[in-house]
């Protein structure tokens, strides 16, 4: 499986498990953690200053923001928490830290672009 087809199995598996958990409980543009804690007041959670965030979400496929939730969602779903763990660990190979958070799927397959075995 070359890297590209390897990124978007990934991406589609970790977007479905995004899909089944609703980890971040957008209501309007503010995630359940922006409602209950009141020091911490944005517009868009965590996504609030990337690029990449366009009026009805994101602009890219992102496999690493994909892949980070905050803290205190993973604490308290222990089957997600186990789910998305398991998904970080697939995706290492192809992107892992904080460079990957923000990079696009493009910018990756430059980066990386050789093929897989």
């Amino acid at each position: 499986m070359d890297l590209k087809e390897e990124y978007d199995r990934l991406y589609k598996k970790v977007d479905d498990l995004f899909k089944e958990y609703d980890p971040c409980q957008f209501i309007g543009s503010r995630c359940i953690q922006n409602r209950e804690n009141r020091d911490r007041v944005t517009e868009n959670g965590c996504y609030s200053s990337c690029s990449h965030l366009g009026p009805f979400g994101c602009k890219v496929e992102s496999l690493g923001c994909k892949l980070f939730t905050c803290k205190s969602f993973s604490e308290e779903d222990l089957e997600f928490s186990l789910k998305i763990s398991k998904l970080r660990r697939e995706a290492a190979g192809i992107c892992s830290g904080f460079v990957c958070i923000v990079t696009t799927k493009e910018d990756i397959l430059k980066i990386y672009g050789r093929p897989r075995k």
